[in-house]
């Protein structure tokens, strides 16, 4: 959850987020009990970190949902989509890998 807290994941992102981690979860379980070899702890940081970088896509965005976010979040907003100009789901991977491949 540092990770979430740290690049300021939006509200409705983190909603969607957690769902997607109560159903990987539950998938996984459902796999374990029919023998198949799930690490639970992985696949509940996968989920929770798929969309971490979503808000790089939609920071543009003119709708208004954003306005009551701090300005810190906008920093670490914009810095996000200048590190990162490919979609959020390769910078995502490129973020992570030289943390996982440790």
């Amino acid at each position: 959850m540092s990770l979430i807290k740290r690049f300021y994941m939006p509200r409705h992102v983190l909603h969607h987020t957690i769902a997607v981690k109560t159903l990987a979860l539950a998938i996984g379980s459902r796999l374990n009990a029919h023998g198949v070899d799930i690490d639970m702890a992985k696949l509940e940081s996968a989920a929770l970190l798929h969309d971490l970088f979503k808000v790089k896509d939609f920071i543009d965005s003119q709708d208004g949902s954003l306005n009551a976010y701090p300005e810190e979040a906008w920093k670490a907003w914009r810095s996000l989509k200048k590190e990162y100009a490919e979609p959020h789901s390769e910078a995502i991977v490129r973020f992570l890998t030289p943390n996982i491949m440790r």
